[in-house]
């Protein structure tokens, strides 16, 4: 007998607000005009070593309006172009995120014509019975919460607590998501330093990590107590290395090491803070226990 799928299975596509919408203030925004210049000159933002492909010569990266997201696809104005074809390419569901920088510009003032705004939004795609997935935090954070030491200080999670609950209050959906990939940004943006604000601190990067995992407890309960049936989940980047050479002990027992604090740390954190489960999957890499050596003693 052919498989088949159920008939409330959600076939989806998945954005974040600062790739689409266009037009937005955020840390994110100013790196991308400090930086410009630099990144196109270098011809782009530079991996660490076990995670860059083969280069592959590309003219645009030399362009500096390229590193700068500007209009992006006007997704903001467009949306409602954007759900039809999302409807016309027969999905039932779509993943966004809030721009925490739209709803709350200042600390404490709330944006009511950005709240409407994703209102109408969220109803757009309910009205085409397209599942609105809702993520609360995408990597972009408001300049003034940046300003304040952003997720390094543990004080602060209390601001990112009082977003969440403007979320749950405001908008009503089933499907929440409360952190894309909170180890991808942490590690790219305070152990190698490549991404906002690039600090290269293994320090860092341990506290911003550990107080990601006490941001989700808080807001997952936060949810809880306000809308009990949501669905509250984290979209959670699993990188699978390997080793090259699997029968030396050093090789294997390292790469479990890494692949331990990178995949499973933080979710056996937060696993009694989850009712579902998003597994973002990109590429496998094969590393040598040498190479794996530099990237645990970088950590």
């Amino acid at each position: 007998m052919p498989y088949k799928f159920p008939k409330d299975f959600l076939w989806g596509a998945s954005t974040s607000s600062h790739q689409v919408e266009g037009n937005t203030y955020n840390q994110w925004t100013i790196w991308e005009k400090e930086n410009a210049d630099k990144l196109a000159k270098q011809g782009g933002i530079k991996l660490p070593s076990m995670l860059s492909a083969s280069p592959v010569e590309n003219p645009y990266t030399k362009d500096p309006n390229n590193y700068i997201s500007g209009r992006a696809v006007d997704h903001y104005r467009l949306y409602e172009q954007d759900f039809d074809i999302i409807k016309k390419l027969n999905l039932n569901a779509y993943r966004f995120s809030i721009e925490w920088s739209r709803i709350e510009p200042e600390p404490g003032k709330w944006d009511q014509k950005e709240i409407v705004h994703y209102q109408q939004y969220i109803s757009g795609l309910k009205e085409r019975n397209i599942e609105p997935v809702l993520t609360i935090w995408h990597w972009t954070l408001p300049v003034w919460f940046t300003a304040m030491g952003g997720f390094e200080k543990k004080e602060n999670i209390k601001y990112f607590e009082r977003y969440a609950s403007k979320i749950v209050e405001e908008f009503n959906v089933k499907y929440i998501i409360i952190l894309n990939e909170p180890n991808s940004y942490t590690f790219f943006s305070y152990q190698f330093g490549i991404w906002p604000p690039e600090v290269k601190s293994s320090l860092m990067t341990i506290k911003v990590y550990y107080h990601f995992a006490l941001a989700h407890k808080a807001v997952y309960k936060i949810i809880k107590q306000n809308k009990s049936d949501a669905l509250v989940g984290i979209a959670a980047n699993i990188f699978d290395a390997k080793p090259t050479s699997p029968h030396n002990p050093i090789n294997a027992i390292e790469i479990s090491l890494g692949n331990y604090i990178n995949n499973w740390w933080f979710l056996n954190r937060v696993k009694n803070q989850l009712d579902f489960i998003g597994l973002n999957y990109y590429f496998t890499n094969y590393n040598d226990w040498k190479l794996q050596s530099k990237i645990l003693a970088a950590i």
